[in-house]
C-alpha cells in the first residue's frame, strides 16, 4: 500500500502556526527533513544527513528554552501537524555568541515564513538572556546572505570552509517599571487576574 503524505485538513488555517519544538514532534520532524529537497537539505545542514539519524531528531526536537530555543511552524492535517519550517538558538560556551540556523519546506519558501520564524525566535531569545547570535551560511548561497542582511545580520567573515558567518546583537525587552499597571487605571481587574494566575 502506498503511503499519502499528510494533507493540511480543510478547516486549517492558510498560515501555519509558530510555536516551541516538542519532542513528540520526532516523526513529524523525520517527515520535514525527509522532504525538504537535496539542495535545501544541503544548504541547511552543510551536508549530507541521514533524516532518521536518532542524533539528529534528538538534537531537533530536544529544546529546553534557555540553552537550546526552537521553533517549529505547522499546519493542521488529517493525521496531526505537518511541520513546514523550524529554527532554533543554541548557546555557544562562555564568551561565544549563540549559533542559530532555520529551514523552511520548499514549497513555503518566498512566502514570508522564514522572517516571521526568524523573529519570533530571536525575540525568545533575547528574554532568554542571550546577547548576540551567528548564523553560519554556506558563501554561495546569495538568497540566505541576503536575507540576513536584511534581519539585522552583519557579515562577520568567511571560514576556510568557504561558510560566512552572520552575526547580530540582541537587544532584551526592557522590563516595565513598577507601578505601571496602577498608572493605567487598571479598569478590568488585570491586576486581580495576574495575581490569581
Amino acid at each position: 500500500m502506498q503511503h499519502h503524505p499528510a494533507r493540511p485538513a480543510l478547516e486549517a488555517q492558510p498560515q501555519p502556526q509558530l510555536r516551541p519544538v516538542r519532542p513528540e514532534d520526532r516523526a513529524a520532524m523525520r517527515r520535514f527533513v525527509q522532504a525538504l529537497s537535496p539542495a535545501s537539505r544541503g544548504l541547511r545542514f552543510h551536508g549530507g544527513v541521514k533524516a532518521d539519524s536518532d542524533m539528529l531528531l534528538s538534537h531537533l526536537t530536544q529544546a529546553d528554552g534557555q540553552r537550546h530555543i526552537a521553533f517549529v511552524a505547522v499546519l493542521a492535517c488529517d493525521d496531526g501537524e505537518l511541520i513546514v519550517g523550524e529554527a532554533r538558538v543554541v548557546r555557544g560556551s562562555a564568551g561565544e555568541p549563540a549559533e542559530f540556523a532555520m529551514a523552511v519546506a520548499d514549497a513555503w519558501q518566498g512566502r514570508g515564513l522564514a522572517r516571521e520564524l526568524l523573529r519570533r525566535l530571536l525575540a525568545a531569545a533575547a528574554e532568554a538572556g542571550i546577547e548576540a547570535v551567528v548564523g553560519e551560511v554556506l558563501a554561495h548561497n546569495g538568497r540566505m546572505g541576503g536575507f540576513m542582511q536584511r534581519e539585522g545580520f552583519v557579515a562577520a567573515g568567511i571560514t576556510g570552509a568557504g561558510v560566512q558567518r552572520w552575526q547580530r546583537t540582541l537587544v532584551a525587552p526592557q522590563p516595565r517599571p513598577a507601578g505601571w499597571l496602577a498608572r493605567l487605571g487598571n479598569p478590568f481587574g488585570l491586576g486581580r487576574a495576574l495575581r490569581a494566575a
